[in-house]
């Protein structure tokens, strides 16, 4: 109830809920709450990436798979989302980060990741929080639909 109050205090107008929007918009949705997820989760704990080895080229093309599932997803809901240029950058930026570890020689790949998860680990969960959070919170308020869009209001209500 309060989160809804500042939704609309905010957004300038009603807010639909996320059950009314589009199927893109849901989809778009979930990446945003799978953003939120993530990054509370690695800067909680950063050991919950040593599920899978980023060291192989099995853990290359699972980060490639995340990225371009999130950018082709983010492309989709773009049209008919709140902010669609920027879901269509992040979306982009998404499908070429997906691109580049699908094709990038695995010792660059390594070279990367052993930066950010081993040597910068403090500075990566700063960043998670810093920038994943309110990333997620964006992506999730961008897919809520406008106000008369998501649903259509009777004249009698």
């Amino acid at each position: 109830m309060v989160l809804k109050g500042l939704l609309n205090r905010f957004s300038g107008g009603e807010v639909v809920d996320l059950f009314s929007t589009s199927t893109s918009c849901k989809v778009a949705a979930i990446i945003g709450l799978l953003t939120i997820t993530f990054s509370v989760a690695f800067a909680t704990s950063p050991d919950i990436l040593n599920v899978v080895d980023w060291r192989s080229t099995n853990g290359q093309f699972v980060l490639a798979t995340f990225n371009l599932a999130f950018g082709s997803g983010l492309l989709w809901a773009a049209s008919s989302s709140r902010f669609n240029y920027a879901l269509q950058i992040l979306g982009f930026l998404a499908l070429v980060e997906g691109v580049f570890y699908f094709f990038a020689p695995a010792s660059l790949v390594t070279t990367i990741l052993e930066w950010w998860l081993v040597e910068e680990i403090t500075l990566t969960r700063i960043m998670s929080v810093m920038f994943g959070l309110p990333v997620g919170a964006f992506i999730v308020f961008s897919a809520l639909a406008l106000p008369n869009q998501g649903t259509e209001k009777s004249a009698d209500a």
